[in-house]
């Protein structure tokens, strides 16, 4: 079955990962072919359309937004070696994707600050299947010889400051 789309300017960032068939993404004046166990990550914001190529194109689309991922995609992803990511991607988006989605189905009065959590965890595993990248990540510039978070005052400082009730309660949660 074909499937198009073409936008801009839509306030979200967009993960898309092909289960089968062939599909394909025009982003930033580059063009990908996307065939099974690949995955895209784009900011919606920016002129971009994908597309069916082929028979058929099974494929699944995450929108996702917030600070986090502002930060994180600017970062780490804009740079187009880091937007589609083409190996071992399969199993641990798919472990990601249903542990989000058990947490999205949770009947729960912290089931947003579980799917935050599930969401982080997702993006996080596919940063680090990109191994050329490994020191870059935001987090990277935290001091290393340090044994954890909680010790890293500064850290947790910047945390309880933040402008995001997620920063706050991370601020809070390595306080303890």
């Amino acid at each position: 079955r074909s499937y198009y789309t073409k936008r801009y300017d839509y306030n979200s960032f967009l993960l898309c990962f092909t289960h089968a068939g062939k599909g394909q993404l025009q982003y930033e004046g580059m063009e990908y072919t996307l065939s099974s166990g690949d995955l895209f990550i784009i900011d919606c914001k920016k002129k971009h359309s994908y597309k069916t190529v082929g028979p058929s194109w099974e494929h699944s689309d995450l929108h996702v937004s917030g600070k986090f991922l502002e930060i994180l995609y600017e970062e780490y992803l804009s740079d187009t070696d880091g937007l589609c990511v083409k190996e071992n991607v399969t199993n641990v988006y798919l472990e990601k994707l249903d542990h989000l989605l058990t947490a999205v189905q949770m009947p729960s009065k912290h089931r947003a600050l579980a799917i935050s959590n599930q969401i982080e965890n997702l993006l996080v595993a596919i940063i680090q299947l990109n191994p050329e990248k490994e020191g870059l990540e935001p987090w990277g510039e935290m001091v290393t010889n340090i044994k954890g978070f909680e010790q890293q005052i500064s850290v947790i400082k910047k945390k309880l400051a933040g402008d995001y009730i997620e920063e706050r309660l991370f601020g809070l949660f390595l306080y303890k």
